[in-house]
């Protein structure tokens, strides 16, 4: 599992303050800049059929996670 990068920065303000308003300066900004660094799940999958990992799935799980399952 790992973080996925949302389609606007709207998105991703919106989920910083949804997820992190109260915390300290320093984890509201790692976490911005955190889910603006993540891939999209799209780009997992083409990250994984270029390797030849077409057998795994990618899929969103939240509205800020994605996972990788399956068996090789």
């Amino acid at each position: 599992m790992d973080l996925m990068r949302p389609e606007s920065e709207v998105e991703v303000l919106r989920l910083v303050e949804l997820y992190v308003a109260n915390e300290p300066d320093v984890l509201r900004h790692d976490f911005q800049h955190s889910l603006f660094a993540a891939y999209r799940v799209d780009e997992v999958r083409a990250q994984l059929d270029a390797a030849g990992l077409n057998k795994l799935t990618v899929e969103a799980v939240s509205d800020r996670h994605q996972v990788i399952v399956g068996l090789l």
